[in-house]
């Protein structure tokens, strides 16, 4: 009888923990993280304020490798090196000494916010000393 008991508590405390939300961070690590490809920019933001398409059409996004000023999608232009210091928040990069954040909307929509005062945003939000790039995936 004990162990009957015993069994009922623990399948009772077994449903629990399943209907538990899980934590946010938690969630963001199984988050699409499809960055590599070509995309084509569709705006821009400078320190707050609306830019133009000042680096080119077209960039290339390959892991730690990204292309900009390409003028089709077949031709390279400028190399510009960026690293993951975590790989489990790749939303994050280093380029130079600044953060960049990536945000991918329906896998089709590529937000890229660089900063260039040493801020450590964690979305990619405009502002001062930040510029913020949209793109659409073209493959």
């Amino acid at each position: 009888m004990r162990h009957l008991l015993c069994l009922l508590l623990l399948s009772s405390l077994a449903l629990i923990v399943i209907a538990a939300p899980i934590p946010k961070q938690l969630k963001q690590i199984n988050k699409n993280y499809n960055f590599d490809g070509i995309w084509e920019q569709t705006g821009s933001n400078v320190s707050g304020k609306e830019g133009g398409l000042s680096h080119g059409k077209y960039w290339k996004l390959e892991k730690d490798k990204f292309w900009y000023m390409m003028p089709d999608t077949s031709t390279l232009a400028n190399e510009s090196k960026i690293s993951t210091p975590d790989e489990s928040r790749q939303q994050y990069k280093d380029y130079s000494s600044n953060r960049c954040v990536l945000e991918l909307e329906d896998d089709d929509t590529l937000k890229w916010l660089f900063t260039i005062n040493g801020d450590k945003p964690e979305k990619c939000e405009p502002g001062p000393g930040r510029s913020l790039y949209t793109f659409k995936r073209v493959k």
